[in-house]
């Protein structure tokens, strides 16, 4: 699965680290080839208040049992989390025939192109996530209506989605950059506006600082 977490433990004398990549990587099959492998940490998930915790921060990911990728398999799954990949991206003003008719394709001729690379099962119908974290433009909206995939409570988390967007570029239009201003202080001046806009709309602003 394109996307998991994976992460190589490197010892430099009493020094750990570790890397943030995805298990079909080049870098992640060389150092599983490695003198010392490649480790996926365990993220459990019946974890329920770490998840929580995780997704206060990072509410992109979810839960998965990671099959394909270096040192991976039906037989082998790491128990971890992924975000969902591939991803088609487009802007809103987008032409939502276009959008309609390019979703559509990706689906059906799914089956054509399912098995040409790692992680394109992730373009299966039954594996989309309709309440993520991006919202979905008009057109592909459309085309999973037909499907009959698309459900009321789905809108009404796309709205707060697009409202979420509107409520942030409002309160980035209202930010006023002096040139002389340090990018350090810019950043934590936004962080603070970006937030307090988000809380006074009723949303959670998830970062408040980096």
């Amino acid at each position: 699965m394109s996307g998991l977490m994976s992460y190589s433990p490197v010892r430099s004398e009493s020094r750990s680290t570790a890397a943030f990549s995805s298990s079909i990587s080049g870098k992640a099959y060389a150092i599983a080839k490695s003198p010392r492998g490649l480790v996926y940490p365990v993220i459990s998930h019946k974890d329920k208040e770490g998840w929580k915790r995780l997704n206060s921060t990072a509410p992109f990911f979810i839960p998965f049992m990671g099959t394909e990728g270096a040192d991976l398999s039906k037989d082998k799954p790491a128990e971890s989390s992924t975000y969902p990949y591939p991803i088609l991206m487009t802007y809103a003003a987008q032409k939502t025939d276009l959008v309609y008719n390019m979703t559509k394709a990706m689906i059906d001729t799914f089956d054509m192109y399912k098995a040409s690379a790692p992680g394109n099962s992730g373009w299966a119908a039954d594996r989309q996530n309709f309440a993520w974290a991006i919202p979905f433009h008009d057109g592909a909206i459309k085309y999973w209506k037909e499907a009959g995939l698309w459900k009321p409570e789905h809108q009404a988390h796309n709205d707060m989605l697009i409202k979420r967007q509107k409520v942030l570029a409002a309160a980035w239009a209202g930010m006023n950059r002096d040139s002389g201003v340090d990018d350090k202080v810019f950043e934590l001046a936004w962080m603070k506006v970006r937030a307090d806009a988000l809380k006074k709309a009723g949303m959670d602003p998830v970062l408040t600082s980096w």
